[in-house]
């Protein structure tokens, strides 16, 4: 096996987003492998992943009024949209367009 092809198989990306809603000026990672994107099923285990991040850093434990509730749902969509758009790529917008109702085309074909 070639030293190049061996690298694109464990090839990992990583994104991080700075200023998002979670806090001004924090910075959340979330990391994956390149892979994931050459197919479909791939494609929707990482969107179901990333909404899993995005839901982990937006969400706050315990009790929360129906505003706080509606505060974190738009934090956790802005980041999820943050997360694709910085990963740009037509089956993960294929994926988050059809589960989140909008409409986004990655720069990248």
């Amino acid at each position: 096996m070639s030293p190049k092809l061996i690298a694109s198989i464990v090839a990992v990306s990583a994104i991080a987003i700075a200023a998002t809603p979670a806090s001004a000026g924090d910075h959340v990672a979330f990391s994956f492998n390149s892979s994931e994107l050459r197919t479909a099923n791939g494609a929707q285990n990482l969107h179901t992943s990333l909404m899993a991040k995005a839901e982990q850093v937006c969400t706050t434990a315990g009790r929360r009024s129906i505003s706080d509730k509606n505060f974190e749902q738009q934090c956790t969509d802005q980041l999820a949209n943050e997360f694709v758009a910085k990963i740009d790529h037509p089956r993960l917008d294929h994926v988050h367009n059809a589960t989140q109702g909008s409409v986004r085309v990655a720069k990248r074909r």
